[in-house]
């Protein structure tokens, strides 16, 4: 997991430079793993499969407007979703990205951005580009 986390502190900092905030949780590191890693390479196949998959899908999130600065996206398995034999990588487990929105409300009870006393609206974009609320 730690292989992970550290070829993802790119990702991040590039995410970071547009205002996004991005965490791959521990069900998320765990599928790219299962996926990639391979003791005689290294970390380098992991590196490959986080471009070809996760930096792909948040650069389009990011290109449609669905990550904008102050929002967070998670990055985890989605266990709910059956196989699909037509994903590049058989053994992956498709991944989720959550995402929570930050809104501050005023005394009038007006939205007015990011900030402390926010509420989150966490929103689920799957490995397909479904779009809907994330289970609680």
């Amino acid at each position: 997991e730690k292989i992970c986390q550290k070829c993802m502190l790119g990702v991040k900092r590039r995410l970071e430079k547009q205002g996004v905030n991005a965490i791959l949780e521990k069900s998320g590191a765990m599928a790219v793993l299962e996926a990639s890693y391979d003791r005689k390479y290294g970390a380098r196949p992991v590196e490959r499969y986080l471009e070809q998959t996760v930096v792909t899908t948040l650069s389009k999130m990011l290109l449609n407007g669905q990550l904008f600065a102050g929002c967070t996206v998670h990055i985890e398995a989605d266990d709910a979703v059956a196989d699909v034999d037509d994903r590049p990588y058989k053994k992956a487990r498709p991944l989720r990205y959550r995402i929570e929105q930050s809104t501050t409300y005023g005394e009038e009870g007006k939205a007015e951005g990011s900030g402390s006393g926010h509420a989150s609206v966490p929103m689920a974009y799957g490995e397909y580009g479904e779009w809907g609320r994330a289970a609680s």
